[in-house]
Parts: structure tokens; C-alpha cells; sequence
């Protein structure tokens, strides 16, 4: 009887090149399908895994490629950053050194005018930096950093404090130089000031600065102001011929009519009001510095010895008392008791 086959079995023979026996392997036939499947499932997870693979690669090449650009940005950025660093303390030292000149030129041009006696001047007005730059987030000078490609802590971007220094120097310089016309202009104003009042000192006190600077604090203490309005000179100080004679006239004569009010030229205290021959009604009223002025030939006085008066109140009316010609007034300014030429003074109109 002959032995009964699987007709659904699939035989292999093994065939060894050596004196060994075939081996044959038996497989049902739906083992063939199934290994068929899972060669053509292994050949898809291999090759999903190559594409994988290679786009790992590729991504991991790029990142690298990406690493490698932005350092060579940041190292440009650090170095771009460090210049303008440089600049803003060069800037720094310019604005303070700036500064520091118009401050002494203000400090010059106040000493000047106390010399003078003039009061000093108002600073011109200029934009205030700070005020412009409120806006400006403060932070540190250190950079900011962010995720790099490869999970490291790179540096991006500078932060915005050399910014902020750059545009508060910037600022305080465009004020400075906004403020230096004006400081030219007071300058020019003040030279024409010292040449004007130089010019009104003997040259034979304008030796040295001390003597100088004397001179101007003197002449700057010296009454200022015109004693009437109108002031018309009708007489001058210095040699005269009044009446037939040749004579010395200590003070100026100034022509107005009968009841002008007469003012006093600066602040002082009033040392004679009454009758003087030959000067009729006086006042006269002692000042700072050893200087005291007359006012002669008035038709009214208004103040009384001991009187402490400003310059520019009423002390007396104009007339024509005592050794006169008609209504005048006679004004004398005095230097520690010597009569001096008033128009050395006066430069008030």
C-alpha cells in the first residue's frame, strides 16, 4: 500500500556539495504567502528606514551647516556691537568734554559780568535729554541669549543700554550746540559791553588785570541812570565861561522845564536836602563804593535827611533856585568827595 501525500505541502531538497544526504523540508502551502508577506513587509520597513536615515542626515547637515553660519553672524554681530561701544564712549567723552568747555566759558562770562556789575546771564533753554528717551527699555550690557541648533545657548542680539547712552549723549550734545548761539550771541553782546566801558577808563588805569578789574568793580558801582526825562545837556562838565567869568562847572546842566520830576540815579541815603547858596534847593545822597550825587536849583524837594531811597524815586522837582539862568537841572556825581564827569557814567537812556 503506498503511503498517502499532502498534496497541499510544498517539499524543498537541500542538496549538499558533500556525501551527505539531501535533506528535504516539507512546508504546507499556505506558508508561502504568509512568507511572502513578511519578506515584502521587511523590504518596506528597510526602506522607510533608509529614507529615514538619509533625511536625518541631510537635516543633521543643514543644522550643522546653520551652527556654522550663525556663529560666524554672532561673531560679526559681537564685534559690530564692541565697535559701537567704542563709539559711545568716545561720544561720552566728547559731550563731556564739550560741556565741560561751555561751562567754563559761562563760568568766564559770569565773572565778567560781576566785574561789571551786570547780573548774570539766563542760560538758553535746551531740550532736556532724558526727557526723549523715556521711551527706551533699560537693560544690561550683557548680549541676549536664545535656543541654538544643537540645544546650546548662543547669543543673538546686543541690548538696547548702549543704545539708550547713545541717544542720551546724542541728545545732550544736539542741546549743547543748540545753546551755543545764543551763547556766542551773549558773548558778542558782553565784549561790546567790556569794549564800551573800557573805553570809558583811563588808559592810565588799565595797566594790569588787578588794577583793571578794580577800575570796572568801580565803575560798575558808579550811579547809571539819567536824573531827568527829558535830558537834554545844555552845559557839560569841565571849563566854562558862565556870566563873564572862566570857571570850572563840577557837574552837567540839564535844560527842563519848572517842576520836571527829578530821580535818583541809584540807591542811597539822603545826606543834604535843603537850601545851598548858589545851588538854591539840593539834594544830595550818598551811594556804595564812596560815589554820592547832587541834584541843584530845584523848585520842591520830596525827601527829607536820613531818607533811604531807590533809584528812580522822586526826591526833588526842577526849577531855577539859587545862581541860575532859567529852569535846569544841575547834576554832579562824586567820587570819595572829588567831582567826576557824569557822562563817564551814565549809559542808561
Amino acid at each position: 500500500m503506498r503511503p498517502r501525500t499532502n498534496e497541499n505541502a510544498l517539499t524543498i531538497l537541500l542538496v549538499p556539495h558533500t556525501q551527505r544526504a539531501p535533506v528535504s523540508l516539507r512546508l504546507p502551502v499556505w506558508l508561502l504567502p504568509l512568507l511572502c508577506i513578511v519578506l515584502v513587509a521587511l523590504m518596506a520597513v528597510a526602506a522607510v528606514f533608509a529614507y529615514r536615515y538619509h533625511s536625518m542626515q541631510r537635516q543633521l547637515a543643514q543644522l550643522l551647516s546653520d551652527q556654522a553660519t550663525e556663529r560666524v553672524r554672532q561673531r560679526e554681530m559681537r564685534a559690530t556691537i564692541l565697535s559701537q561701544q567704542d563709539e559711545v564712549r568716545n561720544l561720552a567723552a566728547q559731550v563731556e568734554g564739550f560741556k565741560a568747555e561751555l561751562l567754563s566759558v559761562r563760568r568766564l562770562s559770569d565773572e565778567i559780568r560781576d566785574i561789571l556789575g551786570l547780573p548774570a546771564a539766563v542760560p538758553a533753554a535746551s531740550q532736556t535729554p532724558a526727557d526723549t528717551v523715556d521711551s527706551v527699555p533699560d537693560q544690561s550690557w550683557s548680549w541676549g541669549t536664545t535656543e541654538g541648533p544643537m540645544g546650546g545657548r548662543v547669543a543673538v542680539r546686543p541690548s538696547s543700554r548702549s543704545m539708550r547712552v547713545a541717544v542720551e549723549r546724542g541728545q545732550e550734545l544736539v542741546g549743547m550746540r543748540s545753546a551755543v548761539p545764543a551763547e556766542v550771541q551773549a558773548l558778542q553782546e558782553l565784549r561790546g559791553l567790556v569794549l564800551e566801558r573800557l573805553s570809558r577808563i583811563d588808559k592810565s588805569d588799565q595797566g594790569d588785570w588787578e588794577t583793571l578789574q578794580r577800575e570796572l568793580r568801580q565803575w560798575a558801582a558808579a550811579p547809571h541812570r539819567w536824573p531827568v526825562y527829558p535830558h537834554p545837556i545844555s552845559s557839560e562838565f569841565g571849563y566854562r565861561e558862565f556870566r563873564g567869568s572862566y570857571g570850572f562847572h563840577y557837574g552837567i546842566d540839564l535844560a527842563v522845564m519848572t517842576g520836571t520830576r527829578v530821580r535818583a540815579t541809584k540807591d542811597g541815603t539822603v545826606t543834604v536836602a535843603g537850601w545851598r547858596p548858589g545851588y538854591g534847593w539840593v539834594v544830595e545822597i550818598a551811594h556804595e563804593a564812596g560815589y554820592s550825587t547832587l541834584y541843584a536849583h530845584n523848585s520842591a524837594l520830596k525827601v527829607r535827611v536820613g531818607d533811604k531811597v531807590k533809584a528812580g524815586d522822586v526826591i526833588a522837582l526842577s526849577g531855577s533856585s539859587g545862581n541860575s539862568t532859567g529852569p535846569h537841572l544841575h547834576y554832579e556825581i562824586h567820587l570819595y568827595g572829588t567831582p567826576v564827569d557824569p557822562l563817564r557814567y551814565i549809559d542808561e537812556g
